[in-house]
């Protein structure tokens, strides 16, 4: 939907991909949003090879490049959740807990939605953020 000027840019400004846990920016193109924030969260391989790491650094490394470009609010996936196997209770948790921490520090960033893609990633979201709450 954003046209293949986006691929092209991906292509240039990180020809090599990004790490995992990393976030490479492009602006949105025929998108109707200013930026991308393109995240690489981690695959899961059971827990013990620095996944929760890695997640929690997707989500921190979003919400400052959110931040860094004035953005008043950030919509992200349930990352990692879905073809990456990551549990989903698992990964709302270290969303929720990542994302709270991050925005204390954000100066312009005051909004953070998650877009789930199920009636499961919902239910675990919002109890992942209630939690959090708590």
């Amino acid at each position: 939907a954003a046209g293949p000027a986006m691929l092209r840019e991906l292509q240039r400004i990180a020809p090599r991909g990004c790490p995992t846990g990393g976030v490479v920016v492009t602006p949105g193109f025929d998108l109707p949003h200013q930026w991308v924030i393109h995240a690489v969260g981690p695959i899961w391989r059971g827990g013990g090879e620095g996944e929760a790491e890695a997640l929690a650094s997707c989500h921190r490394n979003a919400i400052s490049e959110a931040d860094a470009r004035n953005c008043k609010s950030l919509a992200m996936c349930c990352l990692s959740v879905g073809s990456f196997g990551y549990p989903v209770q698992e990964a709302a948790a270290i969303a929720a807990l990542a994302t709270r921490e991050a925005l204390a520090d954000a100066k312009a960033l005051r909004t953070v939605i998650f877009a789930c893609f199920n009636q499961r990633e919902l239910a675990a979201y919002q109890a992942a953020l209630k939690l959090d709450l708590d």
